[in-house]
């Protein structure tokens, strides 16, 4: 069990919501709380801590040369490393300079893939980044998205390389050399034992039956609204006036207009029916559905 257990997921997808969870199964589920999860399979983005260890300066560093600094840090850092780390990440699964990947199986235990109705996301995207929907669902559809910007020295994070949500589920589940959970957000709502405990035995962790139950309460979402509420979460940006807000599955029904949701079918119909996202009769059972709202 040496290597990093990626934590993988596109934005706004459950990853927070998982790490919190696992979080509490493998320490005190009475004491987590948002302040703990700021130490705990928190991205490796600083770069200032990458810089460090690589002896560079990544701001000079254009987009095949700042791949290729953090696939050599992610080895330099994690190869070896035991117990897996659980490692947040939100960049797709992509090759670099040298046949190299910028997750390399040296540096890796495993990887959880988790995934969200990309319906679901687009409003959640919107919601987070204060933007309007049809932003959201065009930036789900870009090939060349991507969080934070290249080349600023003045920015404390690397960017992270997203692609679109189909590229991006692709990139993970079909291409990545190691073994790979992948876990459905809807899942996770509706059995939210059994998912956590499928993501800490793929990290290699092995909790009871009781432990899963009482991590899993300690994450209900309505527990996260509340301790941000009352003490804030850094990882909420100024733009978001939330960074829990819902949780829901669906949303996207009493949300998105007809166009809108054919939009995201339309551009990622292959990968959602491949994950049960989207049946023949869906366009129907939206339609109908949206009388109700």
């Amino acid at each position: 069990m040496s290597g990093a257990t990626w934590l993988v997921s596109y934005p706004r997808s459950g990853n927070t919501w998982a790490r919190f969870a696992m979080m509490a199964a493998l320490g005190d589920p009475d004491r987590a709380d948002l302040e703990q999860l700021d130490g705990f399979a928190r991205a490796v983005l600083d770069r200032g801590v990458i810089d460090h260890l690589m002896e560079s300066d990544s701001g000079y560093l254009d987009d095949g040369e700042t791949l290729a600094l953090r696939a050599a840090f992610h080895e330099a850092r994690f190869a070896g490393m035991s117990p897996s780390p659980i490692v947040k990440v939100h960049d797709k699964w992509q090759r670099v300079s040298n046949n190299g990947c910028l997750h390399p199986p040296a540096a890796t235990h495993a990887a959880i893939y988790l995934i969200r109705d990309p319906r679901d996301v687009a409003i959640s995207w919107a919601a987070f980044m204060a933007r309007p929907i049809d932003w959201a669902i065009a930036f789900l559809s870009d090939p060349h998205a991507q969080v934070g910007q290249l080349r600023q020295r003045t920015t404390t994070t690397v960017p992270e390389y997203l692609g679109s949500w189909s590229d991006h589920v692709a990139s993970w589940v079909d291409e990545a050399p190691y073994p790979v959970t992948v876990v459905r957000y809807e899942d996770m709502l509706c059995e939210p034992a059994l998912c956590l405990g499928d993501m800490l035995n793929a990290a290699g962790y092995r909790v009871t039956p009781a432990t899963l139950e009482h991590a899993v309460a300690a994450s209900r979402f309505e527990r996260l609204a509340a301790l941000e509420r009352d003490a804030g979460f850094r990882d909420r940006p100024d733009s978001a006036e939330r960074f829990f807000r819902s949780g829901r599955a669906q949303a996207w029904r009493a949300v998105l207009s007809p166009e809108q949701a054919d939009a995201i079918a339309q551009a990622h119909g292959p990968m959602m029916r491949r994950f049960g996202y989207l049946v023949d009769d869906d366009e129907t059972s939206f339609h109908e559905l949206a009388q109700e709202f």
